[in-house]
Parts: C-alpha cells; sequence; structure tokens
C-alpha cells in the first residue's frame, strides 16, 4: 500500500465516520478555509445516525422501565393481598399474574435488542422468583388454595399445608414437599420432575397424568393416592407407607421405580409397566428444554 492510498484511507474514515463533523463543531475553520475550492463540507450521516438511536434508547428504556414498575405495583398488590385477605382466594391470581409480560430489556451495545424492545415482550423472571418466595413464605396456610397452572419450580413448601389445593397443572418441578399437609390435594397434570415428598401426608392425593420424572416419596403416607396415568419414571417409593399395588398398576408407567420393600399385593403387579417405554426418550427430552 502506497504512502498516498494510505492518507486517502484516512482522510475518508476522518471525513465519513463523524470525527471531523465534531472536530469543526468544536474548533471551526475560518471562513477562509471554507472559501477555497478544495474544501468539503464534512460528512454528518453518523452523528445523525448516533443521535437518532440514542433517542430510540431513551423511548425503550422508559417504555421498559414503565413495563416492570407496573407489574412491580401488581405484584406488591399481590403480596399486601396474601398478607391481609383470604389467602386461598388470593392464590388464583398468581398464575395470571406470573404470565404477565414486558418488553424485553434494551441494550445500548446490541442494538437489536433497543429495537426489539418495541415489539418484543417476555416473561419478568425477577418478578416470577419474587412471587414464587411470597407463596413460599406462607406456605403454612394455603389450604384449598387454588394454584392452577401455576410456577413454583423449587419452591420451598417445606411443611406447607396445602390440603384440598388445586395444583392441577402446576410447574413445580424440584419443589420440597417434606413433611408437607398434601391431603386430598390435586396435582393432575402437573411436573413434579425431582420434587420431593419426604414424609409427607398424601392421602388421597390425586397425581392423575401428572409428570414424576425423580419424584422421591420416601417415608410418605401413600394411603388412597391416585397415580392413574402417571409417569412415574425412575421414582423412588422408599419406605412409603399403605401403598397399594392396585395404585401403581394404573400408572402409565413404572420403569426403573423403587419399590418400598414391604408393598402390599406385590405380586399382583403388571410386569409390563416395568418395562422401558417407546416414548420414554422424547420424554426425557423435553425434561431438559
Amino acid at each position: 500500500m502506497t504512502k498516498e492510498l494510505f492518507k486517502k484511507i484516512i482522510f475518508k474514515f476522518y471525513h465519513y465516520s463523524g470525527i471531523r463533523f465534531i472536530s469543526e463543531m468544536i474548533n471551526p475553520p475560518s471562513n477562509a478555509e471554507m472559501n477555497k475550492s478544495e474544501y468539503r463540507k464534512p460528512s454528518n450521516f453518523i452523528p445523525w445516525i448516533f443521535s437518532i438511536y440514542i433517542i430510540i434508547f431513551g423511548i425503550a428504556s422508559s417504555r421498559y422501565e414503565g413495563d416492570i414498575n407496573s407489574y412491580k405495583m401488581l405484584i406488591s398488590t399481590f403480596q399486601s393481598h396474601m398478607g391481609a385477605n383470604n389467602i386461598t382466594d388470593v392464590c388464583a391470581e398468581l398464575a395470571p399474574l406470573q404470565k404477565v409480560k414486558v418488553s424485553v430489556e434494551p441494550d445500548f451495545i446490541y442494538f437489536w435488542e433497543t429495537i426489539s424492545s418495541f415489539y418484543k415482550n417476555e416473561p419478568y423472571e425477577i418478578g416470577k422468583q419474587v412471587l414464587i418466595q411470597t407463596v413460599s413464605t406462607h406456605n403454612k396456610n394455603l389450604q384449598n388454595a387454588t394454584l392452577y397452572m401455576a410456577d413454583l419450580r423449587e419452591a420451598n413448601l417445606y411443611e406447607a399445608d396445602l390440603r384440598e389445593a388445586n395444583l392441577r397443572e402446576a410447574d413445580l418441578r424440584g419443589v420440597d414437599f417434606y413433611n408437607a399437609k398434601l391431603d386430598k390435594t390435586d396435582f393432575s397434570k402437573a411436573k413434579l420432575l425431582n420434587a420431593k415428598f419426604g414424609e409427607a401426608n398424601l392421602r388421597s392425593a390425586k397425581f392423575q397424568n401428572a409428570t414424576l420424572h425423580n419424584a422421591m416419596f420416601i417415608s410418605a403416607d401413600l394411603q388412597s393416592t391416585y397415580f392413574n396415568g402417571a409417569d412415574l419414571y425412575n421414582a423412588t417409593f422408599k419406605c412409603a407407607k399403605h401403598l397399594r399395588a392396585g395404585q401403581l398398576n394404573t400408572a402409565k408407567t413404572l420403569y426403573k421405580v423403587t419399590l418400598p420393600e414391604k408393598l402390599e399385593d406385590r405380586e399382583t403387579l403388571n410386569s409390563t409397566l416395568f418395562e422401558k417405554p417407546d416414548w420414554l426418550e422424547e420424554a426425557l427430552k423435553a425434561d431438559k428444554e
């Protein structure tokens, strides 16, 4: 590359990048210099685009902050109701509130995130975690609560009182129900992967069509508990109380299930349920999503 070509490249960058425009705004050329035939006005295209982008970013940021503040007000209202009103009725507001979406947070560096903030919305994960924590705080007083389709992943419901609660289709992955009162609780179609039911009272609870991969029922009271169509892959029933073979025969699968040593009517178990089902691999892939 010749020295002359290098100078031309440097000048073009200086001219079109906006550096020359800013430089001449700070230190304007004299009239004599501007009247010279070789003088060219500096390009202001890049500074103009940059100014427009700053305005767009400011609008997107204000919009995002407005969405967040509105959501925080909804959360605050929910929290105050949980502390003062009939909790069983207030819990019904949880799932719809968790589905509220806010605009994508704009990012000054990654301009496409700023642009997408005007048309793309997403769940506010921090707010969802605050809501889960709020329910966990009141876990001793959730009898008859309606938590249909609620997202309570990883919630600490240790010793919770959820008797006769509606947890149908709820996302309860990784929830700790240790020593909880779950008499007649409805878990139908719920996601209960890695859930822990150690020493929980699950008398007459319903797990119809629930997904219970790796769930632990160690020392749980399972008298009259329903497992109709439940996916019990790799579940553990070690030391479970009052469990009968008839309750498990209605399950979707018992592949890799650990049964209690003293299982009533063990000889009546359907042996085909312990075989690996064809659909299991797809189900396990879905677990990771």
